[in-house]
């Protein structure tokens, strides 16, 4: 996923909405994904998988008739044949007069503020580096207070997403980000709540200083630190 260009997603749905016909409205969403999920308790791995998820969604409308397709799959000719097959299904379906796409007029004032919310080094954190973490988590927390007598699963989390939205009469979105959290819930021999151990950030760069966020199981909750559930 870090070796494509990160305009390649909008220029894929630029693209497919690009390709209407006379008469036409087009509209394609393209998103891209990948996520990282592990456990470990007492020292041992309990779980680890990762999963991506790429697609191109087209929606057709033709003679007031509408038409959708979805495909798993970023392939040029896979691309096409969603298009065909969207513009295929609106031939079948029930006309409706207020079928369309959004024009640039009706999202005026609408335009998304320009966040920074991509770090392109989490693409590179090997897998064992993700483990390690919440490893080191579970460790740091059973030895930051005699307070604390029982831990449950650690879990580190990570994922990578980016997704485009183009329609034919000039309406454009374009939104990627990355996340990467490590957590797990304690038991504390005074507390008659449970807390969470728990860090949120944009990249695993972060989370590698870990070893000192054991002490905020027994520090005041603050957020990105710690917190407490029922």
């Amino acid at each position: 996923m870090s070796d494509a260009p990160p305009g390649e997603l909008l220029d894929l749905a630029q693209r497919v909405a690009g390709a209407g016909r006379a008469g036409e409205e087009v509209e394609a969403y393209v998103v891209r994904s990948r996520e990282t999920e592990g456990r470990v308790f007492d020292g041992d791995v309990e779980s680890l998988s990762m999963a991506g998820v790429e697609g191109v969604g087209v929606r057709v409308i033709s003679d007031h008739r509408q038409g959708f397709a979805w495909a798993g799959s970023l392939e040029t000719a896979v691309v096409d044949e969603t298009l065909d097959e969207a513009r295929d299904n609106a031939a079948f379906g029930e006309p409706d007069e207020w079928y369309g796409v959004a024009t640039p007029t009706e999202v005026n004032g609408a335009t998304p503020p320009a966040l920074d919310l991509w770090r392109e080094e989490l693409a590179s954190v090997p897998t064992e580096e993700k483990v390690r973490i919440a490893l080191e988590l579970e460790r740091a927390t059973k030895a930051a207070d005699a307070r604390i007598r029982n831990i449950e699963a650690a879990s580190y989390g990570d994922a990578l997403a980016e997704a485009a939205l183009v329609n034919s009469l000039g309406v454009e979105a374009h939104t990627r980000r990355t996340i990467c959290s490590a957590s797990l819930p304690i038991t504390s021999r005074f507390r008659p709540r449970r807390p969470c151990v728990q860090m949120t950030m944009r990249s695993a760069c972060h989370l590698r200083a870990c070893r000192t966020i054991g002490s905020a199981a027994s520090a005041p909750s603050c957020h990105g630190r710690a917190g407490s559930s029922p």
